[in-house]
Parts: C-alpha cells; sequence; structure tokens
C-alpha cells in the first residue's frame, strides 16, 4: 500500500515523503507542507467528490477549508488528501470568539444547505435508526431520572 500511495501524482509533484499513521492513514510531508492521506473503500468516492467539489466552491470565502486533492489509488480504494492543521490554542476575546463562531456557522449552513436535498430518505433513516438504538439501551439501563420524558418527548417531535 505505501508504494502505492507514493505513486500518486500529488506526492510526487510535491515531492512528499510518506509515514504511515495506521493501515488507512499516512502522514505526508516536506519541509514547507504536512498533509494527511486517508484510505476508503472505493464505493464512497462520489460522496468524497461531491464534498471535494463543495468545499472547492466555498474556498473563495473560506479559504482556511479545503482539500488537496482526491483520486482513486487501485480497484478498492479512494484517498482524499487533507491539510495537516495543529491546533493552536488562542487567547481570544469575546468579540473575535463570536466573529470566529459566526463565520464556522455560516460555513456549516451553507455546507449543508448543499447536501440536504441529497440522500434525505437515509439521512431520515439514520437518524430514526439512532433515536431506536437510545430507547433500547435505556430500556435495558437501570438508572431512571425524574426529567427523562423531557428527552422522549424531543426525540419523537422530531422524528
Amino acid at each position: 500500500m505505501l508504494e502505492l500511495v507514493k505513486n500518486i501524482e500529488f506526492v510526487k509533484n510535491k515531492k512528499l515523503k510518506v509515514n504511515k499513521i495506521s493501515e488507512k492513514q499516512f502522514i505526508l510531508e516536506n519541509d514547507d507542507e504536512k498533509f494527511i492521506l486517508s484510505l476508503f473503500p472505493y464505493g464512497k468516492f462520489s460522496k468524497i467528490s461531491k464534498i471535494f467539489e463543495c468545499l472547492n466552491d466555498f474556498s473563495n470565502e473560506f479559504s482556511n477549508i479545503t482539500y488537496s486533492d482526491i483520486g482513486v489509488l487501485n480497484d478498492k480504494f479512494c484517498y482524499r488528501i487533507i491539510p495537516y492543521i495543529v491546533d493552536k490554542k488562542h487567547n481570544l476575546s469575546d468579540e473575535e470568539a463570536y466573529s470566529m463562531g459566526f463565520k464556522i456557522g455560516k460555513f456549516i449552513f451553507e455546507y449543508h444547505k448543499r447536501f440536504q436535498g441529497c440522500d434525505c430518505g437515509r439521512w431520515n433513516k439514520h437518524y430514526n435508526y439512532r433515536i431506536n438504538k437510545f430507547l433500547h439501551r435505556y430500556g435495558l439501563g437501570k438508572y431512571r431520572g425524574n426529567l427523562d420524558y423531557v428527552l422522549f418527548d424531543f426525540l419523537e417531535r422530531n422524528r
């Protein structure tokens, strides 16, 4: 698998060193840049390519949120390469935190709006499955709280 990853055009063009993190994740790096390559089953390529197109459309307004590359590795796997981001702790003022949260919220709203029409039935099916799973686990558990009915009402109203 390592040799297949090394032969990806993106890796060759940027002269990236490949280090394995796990079976399906690799770190790609050179002196200037660092990326994470993730492998997925070939069947997920259409979903990954839709997300890739969506993020590229948004890249004008949200330049920090991008995929670097996607592609098909062989007939069993496809891949996604994203920039490696280090989480730096910042001391933000309330105004800066609000501004950042507003931008992130706007991005998430636009992102979900783009995919809302697609797979709507599947989303509903997954949501109902998770509600049923939660209720089943609750039934098997021993703890009963006085305000549990509030959660159940919420789940039932939002099915």
